[in-house]
């Protein structure tokens, strides 16, 4: 599936960014394994620790505190931030708790991850079993699978 988007992202001519959280690169990691992803691959951030989020997108300790890191505000957030921060047209998000004890009130396997472009941003709550890596693992299959559906929506892509 990843061939597949980096062929329509490049047909389109569109760059795409990452900002990760709990899946600690491994989104970009899915990108930049095929040939042809420096056609449309800028580059992402790894913000694992609120000190990154507050440090390198400069997300408020308020804002945080309001909105929390594991949540939907937090996901759209980093979509936002990659936006302004970036020469990209597609942003990934992925923030959630991966275990092993609950995190900021939410409970191990509790995700969000969004695609947001400058008009449009698909968020998606996913609650997901099993250990460490095979939350962050579902996670990659489960944002690929979310950006064939933001492509298909917004720039009307057969896939």
């Amino acid at each position: 599936m990843t061939r597949m988007l980096l062929k329509h992202l490049s047909t389109l001519s569109l760059r795409l960014v990452t900002i990760e959280s709990l899946t600690g690169g491994l989104v970009a990691d899915a990108f930049v394994r095929s040939p042809g992803a420096s056609k449309v691959f800028l580059g992402g951030y790894i913000v694992y620790q609120q000190a990154a989020k507050e440090a390198w997108l400069g997300i408020s300790p308020t804002w945080i505190r309001q909105h929390h890191i594991v949540s939907e505000a937090m996901a759209m957030k980093l979509v936002e931030k990659g936006l302004a921060l970036t020469a990209a047209d597609i942003v990934i998000s992925t923030t959630g708790n991966a275990g092993p004890t609950a995190l900021d009130g939410q409970k191990v396997g509790t995700v969000f991850i969004a695609i947001g472009n400058r008009m449009h941003t698909l968020t998606k709550q996913l609650t997901l079993q099993g250990h460490r890596q095979a939350i962050r693992s579902a996670v990659v299959k489960a944002i690929l699978r979310l950006l064939k559906d933001f492509l298909q929506a917004y720039y009307l892509i057969d896939a």
